[in-house]
């Protein structure tokens, strides 16, 4: 295992407690693309849309982490898939639910709301899969880059701050991704845990 030391018996959770015991025992699996299942499905612009963002004065066709709102059985049938294909762990549709990402689309003010509706969907999954057959499920929220590279300031004795992945973390940490038999953490370029992706289910529950 790497990354930081574990937190003291006292300040760690239930289900980080659960998580790290896991982590120690054998190697927890992660689910595989979500981009690719979400192609699968084979989507234009009215199924992107949903009735929602019907009158949208945009094309939204692409924007994945839209149907978060506009399709969300479709998303937390994804998510479940993956569980029920082995996967221990899935990762939020968020990869590019920033205000930075969204506003290419006239959607920045709905990032918050995706965050915390995509944890909420992939809770759900988690729920359903430990109903099955007992075994704990866990979330990670996805946290990915912005589409925008930062600029060099003119005056270096007063540079421009970077874009951060506030609206990310500000809303899937009180989504609480770690609720019933779930873990919080969030998905970047790093993983904190051994780990190990799986390939694409062969179909949709």
């Amino acid at each position: 295992m790497t990354g930081h030391p574990p937190k003291s018996a006292s300040l760690a959770s239930p289900t980080e407690t659960t998580l790290r015991r896991l982590a120690a025992e054998r190697i927890l699996v992660l689910d595989g693309a979500m981009g690719t299942m979400i192609q699968a499905l084979g989507l234009d612009e009215e199924g992107f849309r949903g009735a929602r963002f019907d009158a949208w004065n945009r094309e939204v066709r692409g924007n994945n982490d839209l149907l978060i709102l506009s399709r969300p059985d479709a998303v937390r049938a994804i998510h479940l898939a993956y569980f029920r294909a082995g996967a221990d762990i899935v990762s939020t549709n968020t990869f590019s639910s920033t205000r930075i990402a969204q506003a290419d689309y006239g959607m920045a003010a709905i990032a918050y709301e995706l965050n915390a509706e995509g944890a909420r969907l992939a809770r759900e999954a988690a729920r359903t899969a430990h109903d099955e057959d007992g075994r704990e499920r866990f979330v990670a929220g996805a946290i990915g880059p912005t589409n925008r590279t930062a600029s060099i300031s003119p005056d270096v004795s007063n540079p421009v701050s970077a874009p951060s992945p506030s609206t990310n973390c500000a809303s899937l940490i009180p989504s609480k991704c770690a609720g019933c038999s779930t873990a919080v953490s969030t998905r970047s370029s790093s993983r904190p845990f051994s780990t190990r992706s799986m390939p694409r289910p062969r179909s949709l529950p």
